[in-house]
């Protein structure tokens, strides 16, 4: 309101000048050289306070921005009054220091992620959808690894050198135990192949190597098309069943 004998203008909160047009909210200056529009500094070198302090009466709310940021009427940053923070434009590079997820995780809509300096997943990783590739290897120090598939049409876990050519003595596949072999007793597996039962609705195991050390073949026997087989040590025991030699005859070539 004005007082138009005096020429006095009472200005409502947040407006100034002599007619109460000038928005005191808004700082606007015109620079053509590179300067501060707004510098808060504070000099003192046991300054213990904020230099910025942003502060609403509003409980918070989705309905109003803490911060609102616009490059020629294009939004590129805002903060909500619940203070979920979206940057609409632009990337997030943290030089020093790294990133803390204290809680609710991270969630990656789309572009995947890429870790190119190695890293620690200390809770786990969860990928729901499409494929990660890992360029340098991956190394799992403790939990195990789990690889379950639900598709019918392709291989569930592949392991594929695509060398032209391998050192010696180097293993596509290493299976590999720190306890000590076991002689038979209390035997733990180094390797098993499982296939369901649909008789018996139970797990049937089919191939397995025990910490014995021994291999064994429980269901299915052992069909070799080409190669033969030769036994080093120890001879062979058939205890039922007998042996049919189709053709080819047998040759002892010593003892009985």
């Amino acid at each position: 309101s004005c007082d138009t004998s005096e020429g006095v203008c009472t200005c409502a909160t947040g407006f100034g000048g002599s007619a109460c047009e000038v928005d005191e909210s808004l700082i606007a200056v015109a620079l053509s050289n590179p300067s501060d529009v707004l510098l808060l500094h504070a000099t003192s070198s046991s300054f213990t306070g904020n230099v910025l302090h942003l502060k609403t009466d509003r409980a918070i709310d989705a309905g109003f921005n803490m911060m609102y940021m616009e490059s020629n009427s294009v939004l590129t940053y805002q903060m909500t009054g619940l203070g979920d923070i979206t940057m609409h434009k632009g990337q997030l590079t943290i030089s020093e220091g790294g990133q803390t997820i204290t809680s609710g995780g991270l969630l990656i809509n789309s572009g995947g992620v890429n870790i190119s300096g190695g890293g620690t997943i200390a809770g786990g990783l969860s990928v729901t959808s499409g494929a990660t590739t890992l360029a340098s290897g991956l190394s799992v120090t403790d939990g195990g690894v789990a690889i379950s598939a639900s598709s019918s049409s392709s291989d569930s876990a592949l392991i594929h050198n695509s060398a032209t050519s391998i050192d010696v003595n180097k293993s596509v596949l290493k299976v590999k135990a720190t306890a000590d072999e076991t002689g038979g007793t209390n035997d733990f597996n180094l390797f098993e192949t499982i296939v369901g039962d649909l008789a018996t609705a139970n797990d049937k195991t089919i191939f397995r190597v025990t910490s014995e050390p021994k291999t064994e073949i429980l269901s299915g026997g052992l069909n070799i098309q080409s190669g033969g087989a030769t036994i080093g040590a120890g001879g062979l025991t058939i205890t039922t069943g007998g042996a049919i030699i189709q053709s080819g005859n047998m040759v002892i070539q010593t003892g009985n």
